[in-house]
């Protein structure tokens, strides 16, 4: 985040080393010859899309100048803020600042366009706390014969209500609009549909979309009832019909591309890829002229090219899933892009960088990405290469033969000499390629690094350690304890973060248990009266781990746990019973059972497996298989403690292999390897950044582009 360059001091140390102003007995004709030079700097630097040094040019003229901007330039400023597509908190303070050089220090009116700059600046950056104190000190500034609030001034208000999700402000707002007598209009009622829709309130917005085709004439156009199939599609989990989403579609004479890709988003959504092809198929046949011998003109041309959204959301659905199947689809739709001249954009070679990695194929990723370092509109940004980096994280391999760590510094390298800076997800593809080459020291080292030097600045190399990145970094069974802590200090442990915590100190290897720990963080998170309420994971975890010392003290706690699990109505799974089947086994295999008495154990087992029998949603015969398991590793002793009629659950005969309980849960995989200094994977040489993209490019693997 840049600092605010309309600060008095921007970039100086001191007050001091700021610029002196005009001598006070300077001439008039010197004070207009500083008023020019400072009005001409800063319109030469908006020009030259310079922002940073226009406002702290301007800040020195308000500053130390006798005589203020003229308003045309604080205008023209405050246009240049609202044309910027991301504005920052410190845009919409310097907006601020110019709204209160306007009404206070000039004592001036705000033009419509002036305050409506403002208001969508202060919205487009989210900050709407801001927008309000602007509104209502331009309130305070206007006279009373000044026209009331204007149909763009609520427009942009919904926009910025809608972008919060704040319901409450969004309904007050339409309550003022009806009260203050605002002649609405087409724009000002899709703002509404707008901000119901992403407040989850479907039914408002129709409401309002009746009216608008009810009204004479009608007020709808395409926008509204695009914005409405928005709300439809971004609630596929609960509600998985399309019907809705065609009823609606119904009344557009003629979809255009945005249509297109809201109905082909949807249909992915509800992975509905069939209809999605279909509606892809629509688009070819109704908009596109595959004809080469057909002249088409450019405005035509350009029209096609909109579809570009289209047919990257379908790439990006294909990219999702693995195997050379789902490769093939996307190199097939590719290939149909650039037939039809639709120029894929950075977002469809970024989901092809990603399919290519799932299908291992690196060097043709790599090839990709080497192909867009040379475009012009395809450049890759910092997600390109954090999709790039984390493909690649996954492809090393301990004790060689897979993807060198060599690549993933180079891309991050890379990454910054372009003048991209990292963010979370950058560093978290960068910790995860160390993990899986065995670097953990130096993993701990970023962590570190990232802790006591990163920040918004651009001169800090890294961002600031969020949730997420420790997130990854538990994930890393040699990182876990290191990020547990500082999530404990952050104050931000959560249930996510315990099992993954347990699922390393307990669950990666009996051999390697750190069952103390895992008991300590439990009973300080997780019993009755703590913060954190565990879920079957949690105590599938912990029990696994007691029964797999299956000493007395161990299988009572066990017992107890199971008991209180139950009283806390956390239902027993099936993964609960495979890791219990396997903690037993275990035990049993190294002869704790035998030191415990096999009733006991064996007991506690039975009773698990009887009470899930009537709880988890068996498949067909897989209570059956995990019995037949049981009953043939502890035959003797399970003849006399299962009683219940008809337990015995028929002849399954052995073999049977139960899929391990971690299967369930996609952990991050634990990795064991090691770099240069521990005898791993070997750096390459250092190579320019020109030889290593050219390197990529050059590979021939038979993998084409198009």
């Amino acid at each position: 985040m840049r600092a605010n360059p309309l600060s008095i001091t921007a970039g100086y140390t001191t007050t001091a080393e700021a610029p002196p102003p005009p001598e006070s007995h300077a001439t008039e004709g010197v004070h207009e010859m500083w008023r020019n030079v400072y009005e001409n700097a800063i319109f030469a630097t908006l020009t030259l899309e310079s922002y940073d040094t226009a406002l702290k040019i301007l800040s020195l003229q308000i500053s130390y100048s006798r005589y203020l901007p003229p308003r045309s330039t604080i205008a023209a400023v405050l246009r240049f803020l609202n044309r910027l597509k991301f504005p920052t908190k410190s845009d919409a303070k310097s907006a601020k600042l110019l709204i209160d050089t306007l009404t206070t220090t000039m004592g001036s009116q705000l033009s419509e366009i002036e305050f409506s700059n403002y208001l969508n600046v202060c919205v487009m950056a989210g900050e709407m706390e801001m927008a309000e104190v602007g509104v209502r000190a331009a309130s305070e500034h206007q006279h009373s014969h000044e026209k009331p609030k204007s149909p763009v001034f609520y427009s942009i208000l919904l926009k910025g209500w809608g972008r919060t999700n704040n319901l409450e402000q969004v309904d007050r707002t339409m309550g003022e609009i009806g009260k203050n007598g605002i002649v609405v209009d087409t724009i000002l009622l899709n703002s509404a549909i707008s901000a119901y829709v992403k407040c989850g309130q479907i039914g408002k917005a129709k409401i309002i979309l009746s009216k608008m085709e009810t009204a004479s004439p009608p007020l709808t156009n395409i926008n509204s009832y695009n914005t409405i199939l928005t709300g439809y599609r971004d609630v596929s989990e609960s509600l998985p019909s399309f019907e809705p989403l065609f009823a609606v579609a119904s009344k557009i004479s003629r979809w255009d591309s945005v249509t297109y890709s809201i109905m082909i988003d949807a249909a992915c959504r509800r992975n509905d890829v069939a209809l999605a092809e279909r509606f892809l198929s629509e688009i070819e046949s109704n908009f596109i002229i595959t004809d080469s011998s057909t002249s088409v003109s450019k405005k035509k041309k350009n029209k096609i090219r909109t579809f570009v959204e289209a047919y990257t959301i379908l790439l990006s659905f294909y990219a999702k899933t693995d195997g050379e199947e789902s490769l093939a689809k996307c190199t097939t739709l590719l290939g149909k892009m650039k037939s039809h001249d639709i120029e894929p954009n950075r977002i469809t070679y970024t989901a092809l960088i990603t399919s290519l990695c799932k299908a291992e194929r690196y060097a043709e990723a790599k090839r990709v990405f080497a192909f867009m370092k040379g475009s012009a509109t395809g450049a890759p940004n910092v997600v390109t290469y954090n999709a790039l980096m984390r493909g690649l994280g996954g492809g090393i391999k301990v004790g060689g033969g897979g993807v060198n760590f060599g690549e993933i510094q180079f891309l991050f390298e890379n990454m910054q000499n372009s003048g991209i800076k990292p963010n979370v997800m950058t560093m978290n593809a960068y910790m995860e390629g160390l993990c899986n080459a065995g670097r953990f020291d130096s993993a701990i080292g970023v962590l570190q690094n990232m802790k006591d030097r990163g920040g918004d600045r651009k001169n800090q190399l890294y961002p600031k350690p969020e949730y997420a990145t420790y997130q990854q970094a538990l994930k890393c069974p040699e990182l876990s304890k290191v990020a547990f802590s500082e999530l404990e200090a952050r104050e931000e442990i959560d249930l996510e973060a315990i099992n993954i915590l347990l699922t390393n100190v307990i669950g990666g290897s009996y051999e390697d248990c750190d069952l103390p720990q895992g008991l300590r963080v439990f009973d300080k998170y997780c019993r009755p009266g703590g913060t954190i309420a565990p879920d079957v994971v949690t105590y599938e975890l912990v029990v696994r781990g007691l029964m797999a010392i299956s000493s007395r003290p161990a299988v009572r706690k066990a017992t107890m746990l199971y008991d209180e699990m139950v009283e806390r109505g956390v239902e027993i799974d099936a993964g609960f019973v495979d890791g219990l089947i396997d903690a037993v086994t275990y035990a049993d295999q190294f002869g704790t059972v035998k030191e415990t008495g096999r009733e006991e154990v064996i007991g506690f087992l039975v009773r698990v497996m009887r009470d899930s029998r009537d709880v988890v949603g068996w498949g067909e015969r897989e209570f059956e298989k995990r019995w037949s398991l049981v009953r043939m590793n502890f035959v003797s002793t399970v003849s006399e403690i299962w009683k219940e009629e008809g337990g015995g659950g028929g002849g399954v005969g052995g073999g049977v292999v139960i899929e391990n309980w971690y299967k369930r849960k996609k952990w991050f995989s634990k990795k064991r390897g090691g770099g240069a200094e521990t005898g791993g994977v070997e750096e390459e040489e250092d190579e320019s950044d020109a030889e290593v993209l050219g390197r990529w490019n050059a590979v021939d693997s038979g993998f084409k582009l198009f």
